[in-house]
């Protein structure tokens, strides 16, 4: 019995052992990450003629949820629209090129701020370090407009399915069966040596004849006593004879 519950033992801890060698393997061989893009809404947006101020608070504020700061130089009016999905990045970036249009600047500094300026006062803060908020120009292959989000390239020829959720079941069972297998032979070694089943037991009829009986001569029987008749005279006589006289 010991031996059994050691040989289950040491087959549990080999599967616990060898299960974890799939996933390990899967983490050691993963791919790198792919860089998440921002996921895109849908917006659905449209000024016509209406303050640059007004569309700027409307567009940046309230459906960016963005601080924007706006230079009170600011002054005439502008129309805009957009209807689609976008990211955040592109529709700062529809509304720059709008912006644009109507000498208006939408920069961003080094610290991330944006900011509404007259397009006079661009080049000044290009120096110092901010960028323009627009669409790129055409040709440079930068759209920034997105109609889906991009999805994570598939990379093949690097996961295998014994690295995975299957590799593992399959590990976990051919070891519960190792372990199955060696306690059944333990058990098998410790079982005390003997018939394997209960003895065969045979019965069997066989009719009994009587001996048939001996032929008995009177003589050989102890028994019987014979009687000897003699005569008078002391001579034996034959039974035969009238006057006998018995001799014990």
């Amino acid at each position: 019995m010991r031996l059994g519950l050691f040989v289950l033992l040491s087959g549990l801890v080999w599967v616990v052992g060898v299960s974890g060698i799939g996933p390990a393997l899967a983490e050691a061989k993963a791919p790198p990450a792919v860089a998440v893009q921002p996921s895109a809404q849908f917006y659905v947006l449209s000024f016509t003629e209406a303050p640059i101020a007004e569309v700027a608070e409307a567009v940046v504020g309230g459906a960016l949820s963005r601080e924007l700061s706006i230079d009170p130089a600011i002054d005439g009016t502008m129309s805009f629209s957009a209807e689609g999905a976008f990211t955040s990045q592109a529709l700062l970036n529809e509304f720059g090129t709008a912006a644009l249009d109507q000498d208006v600047a939408l920069m961003r500094s080094r610290a991330g701020a944006l900011a509404l300026m007259p397009r006079s006062n661009m080049a000044a803060e290009l120096a110092r370090g901010s960028v323009l908020v627009a669409l790129a120009p055409p040709g440079t292959g930068q759209p920034a407009r997105l109609t889906q989000t991009a999805a994570a390239p598939i990379i093949y020829g690097t996961a295998r399915w014994w690295e995975g959720p299957v590799g593992g079941l399959l590990i976990f069972l051919t070891g519960a069966a190792s372990g199955a297998g060696a306690l059944y032979a333990g058990q098998r070694l410790l079982r005390p040596a003997g018939p394997s089943g209960p003895a065969l037991i045979r019965i069997a009829h066989e009719p009994t004849v009587p001996d048939a009986p001996a032929k008995r001569d009177g003589m050989d029987d102890p028994e019987l006593t014979i009687p000897h008749f003699e005569s008078r005279s002391g001579e034996r006589q034959s039974p035969g004879s009238r006057e006998p006289s018995l001799r014990s």
